[in-house]
């Protein structure tokens, strides 16, 4: 029973997270631990997996269509790969209610910053080759992103490429085909290392992990073409006040857990 509620997870977390134009993570890691019960450190093992493989398919694509940005992408990698161990390694100390707490408390703040900032607006936007990586605010700015990217990838078990993508046009002024390709590139490292960390501590069930990623792989690519179909603006809007919900729920009942 519990094999099926997985894939049903998953499929349900892959088709709403690309259709929003995110991860499922950021949808199946509260999904399986209020919905299915699992322990958060499971679930986020779990999403992690899902994370990194369906990184690796998003890579392929980019690589087929010429990926330019190994530069800039290797610099901020030594900041997520950073922040990934660090709070991988940290999350095993914190409490599970807290960690969802936290959880919920970020989903309200992105659903803000979504909301206040408009990727598609006409910034100047920069390709990979001509971004500097000399000591910059920009650079240092785009290495502590880098950096807290990692960690929410290692505490919650989410790509991170929600906030990175948004950071990287706006702060970076990096067009956002580049930023996406950055993006991708820091969710299959520091993913990969936060779920070594979290497969050596034993919060990994390759088998479970296995049939949430048959449900989110496919859902991800059907929703994806769903998506090109749709209003831009008005995916903001739906996605904005999906997630400020599920921040409100998870906090209002994990903030009773603490009480």
């Amino acid at each position: 029973m519990i094999e099926i509620l997985l894939l049903l997870s998953g499929l349900s977390s892959g088709f709403i997270g690309s259709i929003l134009g995110v991860g499922g993570g950021i949808f199946l890691m509260p999904l399986l631990v209020m919905g299915l019960d699992l322990n958060v450190k499971e679930a986020v093992g779990i999403s992690l997996f899902c994370v990194v493989g369906t990184s690796i398919a998003a890579m392929q694509k980019s690589l087929n269509n010429g990926f330019y940005c190994l530069r800039v992408s290797m610099f901020l990698e030594i900041f997520a790969i950073l922040g990934a161990i660090l709070s991988s390694c940290l999350s095993y100390r914190i409490n599970s209610n807290l960690s969802m707490l936290l959880f919920g408390f970020f989903l309200l703040l992105l659903s803000f910053l979504i909301t206040i900032f408009d990727i598609n607006k006409s910034y100047k936007s920069l390709n990979c080759d001509q971004i500097n990586i000399s000591i910059s605010f920009r650079i240092i700015s785009l290495a502590f992103v880098s950096f807290l990217m990692g960690v929410l990838t290692g505490t919650f078990g989410i790509g991170g490429g929600v906030l990175m993508v948004p950071i990287l046009v706006i702060i970076g002024n990096i067009s956002i085909s580049s930023a996406v390709k950055i993006s991708l590139c820091l969710m299959l490292t520091s993913g990969s290392v936060a779920l070594s960390v979290y497969f050596a501590k034993g919060s990994v069930s390759l088998n479970l992990a296995m049939i949430s990623f048959l449900g989110v792989f496919p859902a991800s690519l059907f929703g994806s073409k769903i998506r090109e179909h749709l209003n831009e603006e008005t995916i903001k809007i739906i996605f904005s006040i999906f997630i400020m919900l599920l921040g409100l729920t998870i906090i209002f009942f994990k903030l009773g857990s603490l009480i």
